[in-house]
C-alpha cells in the first residue's frame, strides 16, 4: 500500500473514531438523569448564514456554568429560560427556549421537573 493511500486511511478512519465519540458522548448525556433549573441568556451571537447563538448561565449545587446553544429564534440578553441539566455531565446544561420564565431569573433553584407555573408558559415554536 502506498503512503498516499496509508494516510489517506489512517485520516478517514481518525474522522469515524470522532464521530463515533461524539455519537457516544451524546447519547451518555441524553440517557442521564435530568433535573432542572433556570438559565440566564448572557449574550447572543449570530453569523452573516448562521444560526443565532445563545451563551448562558445556569446555577447547580453552588456552581456557575456557562454553555452555548445554537437556534433559530429570537432570544434577547438577559431573559431566561428553564435549563435542563444531566445530573452526571452538570456542564451541559441545555436551554429550552420553548420554557421562558417571563422575568423569573432566580439562578440555583433546582427542580426534578419542570414546575407547573412555568408549563403554563410553554411557547409553541414554528
Amino acid at each position: 500500500m502506498s503512503k498516499h493511500k496509508k494516510l489517506t486511511v489512517a485520516s478517514w478512519s481518525f474522522v469515524v473514531l470522532i464521530i463515533l465519540i461524539g455519537g457516544i458522548s451524546k447519547f451518555l448525556v441524553n440517557k442521564s438523569p435530568k433535573v432542572f433549573s433556570i438559565c440566564k441568556v448572557e449574550k447572543t451571537s449570530s453569523r452573516l448564514k448562521g444560526p443565532l447563538t445563545l451563551y448562558y448561565t445556569y446555577q447547580f449545587k453552588g456552581e456557575v456554568y456557562s454553555y452555548s446553544y445554537p437556534t433559530g429564534t429570537s432570544e434577547n440578553s438577559g431573559d431566561c429560560f428553564i435549563v435542563e441539566i444531566p445530573l452526571r455531565y452538570t456542564g451541559k446544561g441545555k436551554i429550552l427556549v420553548d420554557y421562558p420564565t417571563n422575568g423569573y431569573c432566580e439562578l440555583g433553584e433546582v427542580w426534578d421537573e419542570i414546575p407547573s407555573r412555568f408549563k403554563a408558559m410553554k411557547v409553541e415554536q414554528y
